[in-house]
């Protein structure tokens, strides 16, 4: 039973970390930057919940719910991982790739193409993020 209330303990540490570091990006943002820039952030921020959501649906909770019953739960949560990077990396390729284009034809600026990729690296480290938690919490 102790375990279950350090690893729930753990839990709501790490979802409040979260939660007040984007609140306080968020107040920050407000300040220091203007209205285009904030909206961008808010695109960003929604497009990463987004992936994040997606790759719950597909991966984190399905191996939560599974894993338990596996008798080799490092291979199938290994599998798991490996499979929600065989969804989301080509994604990732396209994307970067249709971002890379855009700028060498000069549709979108420099600035935006920073963007684009910094919200596109982040989706990953997100889902990375998620699935760990997910992983240490059914182990």
């Amino acid at each position: 039973m102790a375990t279950v209330k350090k690893d729930a303990l753990f839990g709501i540490i790490d979802q409040g970390i979260i939660s007040l570091s984007n609140l306080g990006i968020g107040f920050l943002l407000i300040k220091l930057t203007s209205k285009e820039s904030y909206g961008l952030y808010g695109i960003g921020f929604a497009a990463i919940l987004l992936f994040v959501g997606i790759a719950n649906a597909l991966v984190t909770t399905q191996m939560t719910i599974f894993a338990p019953e596996k008798l080799d739960k490092l291979k199938y949560c290994s599998t798991m991982l490996a499979g929600q990077y065989i969804i989301f990396f080509p994604l990732w390729c396209v994307f970067v790739t249709l971002s890379l284009s855009a700028y060498y034809v000069e549709l979108i600026s420099n600035e935006i193409l920073t963007y684009t990729l910094t919200v596109s690296i982040t989706v990953m480290t997100a889902i990375f993020h998620e699935f760990m938690r997910r992983f240490f919490i059914s182990h």
